[in-house]
């Protein structure tokens, strides 16, 4: 009679069994471990739980210098930083709040304000029919820098009328590497909502110059400006009044990203609306070199 030849299949596996089930028992505790130091590093790396920020009152700055700090308005007509000097003003490292202007110079000619790595966020005024303020709202500048500044929910970010330099060394204006997101011009239902928008009501910008006229050395560039579609309020991204570089030195627009803005039929060049002939005229003439924006992908 002949012999079948015994499997061992079985005997083996019942060998091997403690071994492999000692490896998937490690395995599943390396990736336990990983999991975990995964989720501290993205929570601690997203701020899940972030500082808060702690604001103080307004502050009137009368005397040139370096300014730090957090300044919050509640009244929809004062601003949280109001500027009456014509020296040297430095604001950098702030953060900034308010249903008014987050900072203010109209009442002093030859504003010299430089704003760096700050941030601004506009709140609903609680006054019926009343919008909100602008980041950055001066007037008779002399020199004007806004660079690496985050603006977020204003009528606005930068409003500048007339200018009072002396056209020589760096008295200008540049607003460079900033971000701004959202600009709201919607008029204040009273409460803590919004009235419906009417028909020519004025939008918002992300940069106005009104009458600063032949002034060298403007630069506009590397912003990157961003409108969600809940209000439609935001009009063209910059708008030119009365404002122009000069023919050796061309006023230059260039490298910013523009998403979410609505054009209208009076704009110049891709999201710069040109208000009156004198600017038509001085660009016409100047033939102004990197003037057209850079459009990103949406």
């Amino acid at each position: 009679m002949s012999t079948v030849p015994q499997n061992n299949n079985n005997s083996i596996l019942l060998r091997l069994w403690p071994w492999v089930a000692a490896f998937c028992l490690l395995l599943t505790l390396v990736s336990a471990v990983v999991t975990a130091i995964t989720y501290i590093t993205h929570a601690s790396g997203n701020g899940a739980t972030p500082k808060q920020i702690t604001y103080g009152a307004p502050i009137t700055i009368t005397k040139g210098g370096t300014y730090s700090g957090n300044w919050q308005s509640t009244k929809p007509d004062m601003p949280a930083v109001k500027i009456e000097t014509s020296e040297p003003v430095i604001i950098v490292n702030s953060h900034l709040k308010g249903p008014s202007d987050l900072i203010q110079a109209l009442d002093t000619a030859g504003s010299n304000i430089t704003v760096r790595n700050s941030s601004g966020l506009g709140v609903n005024p609680g006054v019926t029919g009343k919008t909100k303020g602008v980041f950055l709202h001066a007037n008779a500048v002399a020199k004007i820098i806004v660079e690496n500044c985050a603006m977020q929910e204003t009528d606005g970010d930068i409003v500048l009328d007339g200018y009072t330099g002396d056209k020589a060394g760096d008295q200008t204006v540049v607003i460079r590497n900033n971000s701004s997101l959202n600009l709201d011009a919607r008029r204040s239902d009273g409460k803590s909502g919004y009235l419906p928008a009417q028909k020519g009501q004025p939008g918002a910008y992300f940069l106005q110059l009104r009458h600063i006229d032949a002034v060298p050395g403007i630069n506009i560039a590397w912003n990157e400006m961003v409108n969600g579609t809940s209000n439609g309020t935001a009009e063209n991204a910059i708008l030119l009044d009365q404002s122009s570089g000069t023919e050796a030195s061309p006023l230059l627009i260039h490298d910013n990203y523009v998403q979410g803005f609505v054009l209208d039929a009076l704009q110049y060049d891709e999201h710069v609306q040109i208000a009156d002939t004198v600017t038509q005229r001085s660009v016409w003439k100047q033939k102004l070199a990197k003037a057209k924006i850079v459009i990103g992908p949406h």
